[in-house]
């Protein structure tokens, strides 16, 4: 934290972070920031509670839970908490972003250089708090592959995102492959061949199955492997449940092929993922 404190302080230089996270709980002034010059990389902020205020050349405007805010660079901002009792809990990450998100990054403009999206469906707005949750955790994750898995987390929170994005490409995804993604999702612990789901589509096996890479970049069951990881990973983390009962909650009979999956996926196998990570607000993450 004080890395980051004394990078912003610099009154001549616009802060670099090559990668930074942070899961912060402010309710007093400690939230406040001020950046003439903006940073030399991206800030993705999703607002998990209370409200935090954007200072913009245009305007300042509030950020609400269950939203994300993305300051592109050399944008001069400043932000803060306000209100007789302010609170603004959020999770943060500094990040220069991979080629391909280049489309990912195409939120609603609310200021000149600034994108703002509010998530109305509740289901994907937990989806994407418990990606940027794992984009944090990951960070701090002393393991080597850490930053990378944090990448990867942000980048399925932006994924997610676009579902909700009203100028993203996933507001043009075929319904029939959103049908897809849905059923797939609601419940990892059920086994779903081809035959059902292209059933469940109104579409031929064969042709789900173009319909479905082209469209997402995957096939339907490694979609479903992916989810699976990531809610493993989850509840690893954020309960006492056995390693046994995580891998039936996912979907696997076994425990040992789950534990084969999960460490060629993650890097690290479930025991050792659990030992290793630790939830870490106010903690910030740098490199």
């Amino acid at each position: 934290m004080e890395r980051l404190r004394e990078v912003e302080s610099g009154k001549d230089a616009r802060p670099v972070f090559a990668f930074a996270t942070g899961h912060y709980d402010n309710r007093d002034a400690e939230a406040d920031a001020h950046r003439p010059l903006g940073t030399d990389d991206y800030l993705l902020t999703y607002t998990r509670n209370g409200a935090g205020r954007i200072g913009h050349a245009d305007g300042d405007f509030l950020t609400e839970p269950g939203s994300l805010t993305l300051i592109l660079p050399r944008v001069p901002h400043d932000y803060g908490v306000i209100g007789a009792s302010p609170r603004w809990e959020r999770i943060w990450v500094h990040f220069q972003p991979r080629t391909e998100w280049a489309d990912l990054l195409q939120l609603p403009e609310l200021r000149r250089g600034i994108r703002y999206l509010y998530f109305h469906d509740a289901e994907l707005k937990s989806r994407i708090e418990a990606r940027m949750l794992d984009v944090h955790r990951l960070a701090t994750l002393d393991v080597s592959q850490g930053r990378r898995l944090a990448m990867n987390a942000l980048e399925e929170a932006l994924l997610w995102s676009d579902f909700e994005n009203p100028t993203g490409s996933s507001a043009r995804l075929d319904t029939r492959v959103r049908k897809a993604v849905d059923l797939i999702s609601s419940d990892l612990r059920q086994t779903l061949s081809m035959a059902r789901l292209a059933k469940h589509c109104g579409l031929s096996r064969s042709r789900l199955s173009d319909l479905f890479r082209k469209q997402t970049g995957t096939t339907p069951q490694r979609f479903q492997e992916h989810e699976r990881m990531i809610a493993a990973s989850r509840l690893l983390v954020t309960t006492s449940r056995s390693v046994s009962e995580i891998a039936v909650d996912v979907g696997f009979a076994s425990p040992f092929y789950f534990s084969l999956r999960f460490k060629r996926a993650i890097g690290v196998s479930p025991r050792a993922y659990r030992e290793r990570s630790s939830t870490s607000v106010g903690k910030v993450k740098s490199e």
